[in-house]
């Protein structure tokens, strides 16, 4: 598996970590979430739900994948995407809790 190094910069804020070749976009979509939770000040909410259901992501990303034609009409391709990409392993996963962690500390 390749790996290479990215960075993500946000106004002074920087998500920088190893990810997977096959997935060169996910800093950005986890910046551009987290971003978004604490703009709409639902840190806690949202902390609360992925810490709880984290057993469940795999489940989570296989039903996302299947509802695909469902979500697109509401939230857009590139949202669901972007999701995707974010739930498609733990790591990434833990990245957007940490980022909205520090976010709402903040």
């Amino acid at each position: 598996m390749d790996v290479e190094h990215t960075e993500s910069i946000s106004g002074n804020a920087v998500v920088s970590d190893s990810v997977v070749s096959g997935n060169p976009g996910v800093c950005e979509d986890i910046e551009q979430l987290a971003q978004e939770v604490y703009r709409r000040q639902l840190g806690s909410v949202a902390l609360f739900f992925l810490e709880a259901h984290r057993p469940l992501r795999g489940m989570f990303y296989q039903l996302l994948i299947v509802s695909t034609p469902l979500f697109v009409p509401f939230f857009g391709a590139g949202k669901v995407e972007s999701l995707l990409r974010i739930m498609e392993d733990d790591a990434s996963l833990e990245k957007l809790i940490r980022r909205i962690e520090e976010l709402s500390s903040s």
